[in-house]
């Protein structure tokens, strides 16, 4: 059996004498109480989740933003290797023009013949050059077209999650104003309900998950649905005071 701080004892009527409404109206004002309690409690809940809601809608905007300048940053790096590859390009025709005026002055086959091996090796490094400009060409065009791509995705999908993010906010607006409406609800339920039952209860309801009281179902407990003796059951029926469950010593009324 579930250890509990002592409840009070089913002769205990210290609250009883306090009470200005019949206590079995009292046991159903708690009930309806606990109601309101735990319907705010939910409301509290998802107002608290609007946040996380924004920031999921806000992240898809952050990431369509990212994926468009990524492609501006690679359009960009693109176009300064292309001109580097260009600047050297220029530097080896020189030298490729430089070595061709010289070829009319070499004096032995030997020297000819390394200076032709020399222009050789320069003009493969010129095509290859000339190569990976065509690329930086082609590269730069399909980065142009992923940035314009998504430009206009980014743009269309933005409208979407700021309209989403504009009904979070109403969304929260509404749960707000619900939960007030419950706060004055819930008042009101509580102005008649006694101190001390009042005490009770939110002792109960801070251990037992947000339910204090549990009704009679059937011949059982509706809160831990343990099933109760004929005697229990025509003590609750008498209606004069607090009676707890044995097992889970939750507060049980008849609703």
């Amino acid at each position: 059996m579930e250890q509990e701080e002592s409840a009070p004892s089913d002769k205990d009527t210290s609250n009883t004498a306090a009470v200005e409404i019949p206590f079995k109206e009292l046991l159903l004002r708690m009930g309806r109480l606990q109601q309101k309690d735990n319907d705010m409690a939910k409301l509290a809940a998802a107002i608290e989740e609007v946040p996380a809601k924004v920031a999921a809608q806000q992240a898809l905007i952050d990431g369509l933003k990212h994926e468009m300048e990524d492609s501006k940053a690679k359009g960009r790096q693109y176009l300064v290797e292309k001109k580097s590859v260009e600047t050297e390009l220029a530097a080896v025709e020189g030298q490729i023009k430089k070595h061709a005026g010289e070829l009319g002055a070499i004096k032995t086959n030997e020297a000819y013949k390394a200076l032709l091996s020399e222009i050789d090796t320069l003009k493969v490094k010129q095509d290859a050059m000339e190569s990976r400009i065509l690329e930086i060409f082609d590269l730069i065009e399909v980065c142009k077209k992923t940035e314009t791509t998504a430009a206009a995705t980014f743009e269309q999908k933005k409208k979407v999650v700021e309209q989403q993010i504009r009904l979070c906010d109403e969304e929260k607006k509404h749960l707000e104003a619900k939960l007030a409406e419950e706060q004055a609800a819930r008042d009101a339920l509580a102005k008649d309900v006694p101190e001390e039952a009042m005490e009770r209860y939110a002792k109960l309801r801070s251990r037992k998950g947000g339910v204090a009281l549990a009704p009679l179902h059937g011949t059982s407990c509706g809160g831990c649905q343990m099933s109760l003796t004929p005697g229990f059951i025509n003590n609750l029926l008498k209606m004069k005071d607090f009676v707890y469950c044995e097992r889970c010593q939750r507060i049980m009324y008849i609703p």
